[in-house]
C-alpha cells in the first residue's frame, strides 16, 4: 500500500506537471478516488483480521 500511495503522491504533487490529457486525467481520478474509496472499507476489515488471530 505505501509504494501505491508514494506513486500517487508522485503524480499528483503541483511541482512537475505531468501531462497526460484532459480525459486521460479523469480517467485516472476515477479510478484514483474509487480505489482510495476501496481502501478505507478493506483496511478495516484486514485489521480486525488481525486483531483476532492475535487474540487466540
Amino acid at each position: 500500500m505505501a509504494i501505491t500511495y508514494i506513486t500517487l503522491a508522485i503524480l499528483f504533487q503541483p511541482i512537475f506537471k505531468i501531462a497526460l490529457g484532459r480525459f486521460l486525467w479523469n480517467v485516472v481520478d476515477v479510478i484514483v478516488a474509487l480505489g482510495l474509496i476501496i481502501s478505507i472499507y478493506i483496511n478495516p476489515r484486514i485489521n480486525n483480521i488481525d486483531k483476532q488471530s492475535k487474540l487466540n
